[in-house]
């Protein structure tokens, strides 16, 4: 147990974070957000974790749009909203030049989600994220162009 001036340093050092992430810092919101999401992985957790990411992008973490994307496609935190989805990788993809945000668009494309099925599309995205520094994006490729085989035959 802590006493004395390191007791009072942590206690301060949490306070600090607590006010952090009552949506006064963009970046530990994102950050406590998404280790809620990535950790925690309760139904509880995934609310909290799309406030944290809620509140971090209103703050100006613009990346942050695309966590709430992926709670919206994948109906944690949120009522599931495939095209909400879109609209948040959309939103990242544009303004932020996110692989990350393209890469999801590209899984968005290959499986219709929240958009019509639309394997060019797929590529397209896919190749804009190997663009952007999102390495995935050259798996995708190669397995939108497998499936594109397999659709031949």
């Amino acid at each position: 147990m802590l006493e004395g001036p390191e007791a009072a340093q942590a206690g301060s050092m949490t306070a600090k974070l607590k006010k952090s992430v009552k949506g006064e810092n963009p970046s530990a919101c994102l950050q406590v957000g998404l280790y809620y999401y990535y950790t925690v992985k309760t139904k509880t957790a995934y609310k909290k974790a799309f406030e944290l990411f809620t509140d971090a992008y209103n703050l100006g973490e613009k990346e942050a749009i695309i966590n709430i994307g992926l709670c919206y496609l994948q109906g944690n935190g949120v009522k599931e909203d495939k095209k909400e989805a879109v609209k948040c990788f959309r939103t990242a993809a544009e303004k932020c030049n996110s692989g990350v945000a393209y890469h999801n668009l590209g899984i968005c494309y290959e499986n219709g989600f929240g958009v019509r099925k639309d394997y060019k599309k797929a590529i397209e995205m896919y190749g804009k994220a190997v663009e952007n520094g999102e390495k995935a994006g050259l798996e995708g490729i190669k397995n939108v162009y497998l499936k594109m085989g397999k659709d031949k035959n």
